[in-house]
């Protein structure tokens, strides 16, 4: 009987140092690789969480661009917007509240139809004004905005309050979007994606304004010279190629951009570690962290050769050998994950024959200081 167990405890052994073998040759053939594979998984020579270099001019090109335009303290009219009207001694025209349509036009009783897309009220006040004029001497006009529904700002996914947003002014930023919304949830990942409006290079006029206005565009821009870019940008709010956090936070806001914070997702820890599964990846989560919230690593693990694998934008799949010995001594960075990937911690063939002798000796009550963990 005792010889049978002796037995299948080589058979296992031997199992254990063939497969070891095979995942040292598979090691050798990536480790050369290894800084190539980082830039290809999006991580930089700290651990961190690269920032694409394609978003990075592309913010860099909305940043001078929105803040070398000569922004008005005063945005103009935009569709959605609903206007009140006044004119003193005219009961047709008082207290009229009118939403200005998707072509940028509202009709007024004696007025008609006016276009004003890209109007200030000042502007639009002198535009009733004018209109009114062939009907009566010197008429009191008073236009004032009641909802600016056109300088809506969406901000979505991981914030405590999602949903659209007025701008106040101008002179908002993504930071100032991000307040509005209440800042980040617990789950928020550590990117925001923009979604820039149409007027990627201009100030807050959205419409160049009519000729028959009698008003000329603030930006001295007609709609075809307006850059027409709806691709997201990816930002990296922990670490990026640009300078400093506050660059791209304090990034001039537009109405029509859309702010999505998407969630931190899931990081799957997988091996020889103590409680394998699902966790949720938090702000600044690395190999090491998610590796202790599986109750870190086990007696057999091969801890000099962790894989971290991860899905690229392209599809790509990538595996980085991550060596925990030398991260623990401050050799080597500690990656940061983020969601969907998978920590897969394997057995050294060194270990896992004393390992498997301890364990099913101990079923039979004989006590061996093997350790454990």
């Amino acid at each position: 009987m005792f010889k049978s167990i002796l037995l299948g405890i080589l058979a296992i052994a031997a199992s254990g140092l063939s497969s070891g073998c095979t995942s040292t040759s598979s090691q050798s053939a990536i480790a050369p690789g290894t800084s190539s594979l980082e830039q290809q998984a999006g991580i930089t020579s700290e651990g961190h969480l690269a920032q694409n270099q394609q978003d990075v001019d592309r913010v860099t090109t909305l940043w001078q661009g929105r803040t070398a335009a000569q922004a008005s303290s005063e945005y103009p009219i935009g569709p959605g917007d609903i206007i009140e009207v006044n004119v003193i001694g005219v009961e047709a025209l008082k207290d009229q509240k009118i939403r200005v349509s998707g072509d940028n036009t509202i009709s007024l009783p004696l007025a008609g139809s006016l276009q004003v897309g890209g109007l200030t009220e000042d502007q639009l006040r002198q535009v009733v004004r004018k209109r009114l004029e062939k009907f009566m001497y010197n008429p009191q006009v008073d236009v004032f905005v009641k909802e600016y529904r056109s300088r809506q700002v969406a901000v979505l996914g991981s914030v405590r309050y999602p949903g659209f947003f007025i701008l106040a002014n101008p002179s908002y930023t993504i930071l100032d979007m991000l307040a509005e919304a209440g800042g980040l949830s617990p789950d928020a990942a550590d990117q925001l994606v923009l979604i820039p409006s149409e007027q990627s290079r201009s100030g807050p006029q959205a419409v160049p304004l009519e000729s028959s206005a009698g008003a000329p565009s603030s930006t001295g821009q007609s709609s075809e010279s307006l850059p027409r870019n709806a691709e997201p940008i990816v930002i990296t709010l922990k670490n990026s190629a640009l300078s400093g956090n506050d660059y791209y936070l304090n990034l001039p806001v537009r109405p029509g951009d859309v702010l999505v914070v998407p969630p931190a997702g899931d990081v799957m820890v997988i091996g020889w570690v103590g409680r394998p599964g699902s966790f949720k990846v938090a702000s600044g989560l690395t190999v090491l962290a998610a590796i202790g919230a599986a109750g870190g690593t086990l007696y057999p693990a091969k801890t000099t050769n962790v894989q971290l694998i991860r899905i690229t934008k392209t599809g790509q799949r990538l595996s980085l050998p991550i060596d925990l010995d030398a991260i623990r001594s401050g050799q080597a960075p500690d990656y940061e994950v983020r969601g969907n990937d998978v920590i897969d911690v394997p057995y050294s063939p060194w270990k896992i024959a004393p390992y498997i002798v301890y364990q099913i000796l101990t079923r039979f009550g004989v006590g061996v200081a093997i350790p454990t963990y």
